[in-house]
């Protein structure tokens, strides 16, 4: 899905460099809804930060040398809000070259913060298993 988005902006920036229509409206409003979906992506690195390994519960929490994800003081904890916050801000920039109408760097924002967005990703795949997903 996330592929499908970056897919469309590119296609409304690049119509948006020939003159068409409103296809810079588009690829504004396609870059702002990007960035919402990013913003909610560091609201839940924000959490999974607070959380750590409590949200299988209070006991869960194990001594080193366990799995990041039971482990409260493992550096994965801060690396995926590191990672999610860099996405976050790299789409705001994408924002900003779109309205600047500087549509071949936001292009360029806009596959790096999904690159951001595919490693906060892999980031999170341990917590599957505790989440049932």
């Amino acid at each position: 899905m996330g592929i499908a988005a970056v897919a469309v902006f590119v296609g409304c920036a690049r119509a948006a460099t020939e003159g068409k229509g409103t296809a810079r409206s588009l690829a504004i409003g396609w870059a702002a809804l990007l960035t919402a979906a990013a913003g909610l992506g560091v609201f839940v690195a924000v959490l999974l930060f607070r959380l750590k390994c409590t949200h299988l519960g209070p006991e869960s929490c194990e001594p080193e040398p366990a799995p990041w994800d039971r482990t409260d003081t493992a550096w994965q904890w801060w690396g995926q809000l590191a990672v999610a916050l860099l996405g976050f801000g790299v789409l705001v920039a994408a924002v900003i070259q779109t309205i600047r109408r500087r549509y071949a760097q936001a292009v360029t924002w806009v596959v790096l913060a999904a690159v951001f967005f595919a490693a906060w990703t892999a980031f999170l795949a341990p917590l599957g298993d505790a989440f049932g997903i």
